[in-house]
C-alpha cells in the first residue's frame, strides 16, 4: 500500500504544482495585459488519445478577433479546450492581450481554470496526507492490539469480494466469528483488505487468529501475516 499511496501523493503534488505554475503565470500575464471586448469567430480543434481505453477526445477552443488599442484588427487562437465547447462562434467575450505582442491573447475567465486545477491539487495533497495519517493510526492501533491485547481465536465464515474498489478493483476480506463465552454474545471479524484471491493459500485453515480489546472486542486486528506478500 505504500506504494499506492506514493503514487497518489506524487500526483497530487504533480497536480498542485502545475496549478500553482498555471495561477503564477496567469497572474503575470494579466497585470501586463489588457482587457478588451472580443468576439468567437471560430473553433479550434484538439484529438487526445486516451491511453487507459484507446478512446479519442476532442476539445475545441475559440478562436477570437479583436481590436487593439492602436487600432489594429488581430485574430487569435486560445488554448481554452473544453469538451463540448463553453463558447459559440459569434459570442461576445472578454479577452486579455499583450501589448507587446497583440497578436497573443487569453480569454477573460482564463485564470478560474487555474484557480480550479490549483484546489483541485490542494485538496488531493489534503485527502493524501489524511489518509496517510489514518493508516499510521491503524497502524499504531494494530501495533498495540497485538502486544497489550487479548488473543483469541475466530472460526472462519467466509472469503468475500468486498465492494471497496481499490486501484480499479475489489479486494478479498476474510471473515471470521467469535462467540463471548461470559456474555454468549457472537462477534464478526474482517480482515484487512487484500489484494488477491487468498482461497489458494488457506488450505484446511478454518480458524485464524484474533487479536482484541478486553474491553471492547469490536476494536480488534485480523492476523494474515501468514498470505504471501504480493498484489
Amino acid at each position: 500500500m505504500k506504494k499506492v499511496y506514493m503514487i497518489f501523493a506524487a500526483f497530487a503534488l504533480f497536480v498542485l504544482a502545475m496549478g500553482v505554475f498555471s495561477l503564477k503565470d496567469d497572474i503575470n500575464f494579466k497585470s501586463k495585459a489588457v482587457l478588451i471586448d472580443a468576439v468567437v469567430t471560430g473553433m479550434k480543434n484538439e484529438s487526445q488519445v486516451n491511453s487507459r481505453d484507446n478512446t479519442v477526445r476532442t476539445g475545441k477552443a475559440p478562436i477570437v478577433s479583436y481590436t487593439s488599442l492602436d487600432g489594429k484588427r488581430y485574430t487569435c487562437e486560445t488554448d481554452s479546450y473544453s469538451t463540448p465547447p463553453a463558447y459559440y462562434i459569434g459570442q461576445n467575450v472578454k479577452v486579455y492581450y499583450d501589448p507587446a505582442h497583440p497578436d497573443y491573447a487569453r480569454m477573460g475567465n482564463s485564470i478560474g481554470k487555474s484557480i480550479s486545477l490549483t484546489v483541485i491539487g490542494a485538496i488531493s495533497c489534503i485527502l493524501v496526507v489524511v489518509v496517510i495519517l489514518l493508516t499510521g493510526r491503524k497502524e499504531r492501533a494494530r501495533k498495540l492490539l497485538m502486544k497489550s491485547g487479548m488473543k483469541i481465536v475466530a472460526d472462519m465464515v467466509s472469503v468475500d469480494i468486498d465492494p471497496t474498489i481499490i486501484m480499479g478493483k475489489h479486494p478479498y476480506v476474510i471473515r471470521c466469528k467469535w462467540m463471548q463465552n461470559s456474555t454468549n454474545k457472537v462477534y464478526y471479524f474482517k480482515s484487512k483488505f487484500i489484494r488477491f484471491n487468498p482461497t489458494t493459500y488457506l488450505g484446511e485453515r478454518k480458524q485464524y487468529d484474533v487479536y482484541i480489546d478486553p474491553n471492547d472486542p469490536n476494536k480488534y486486528y485480523m492476523d494474515i501475516s501468514f498470505l504471501p506478500k504480493k498484489g
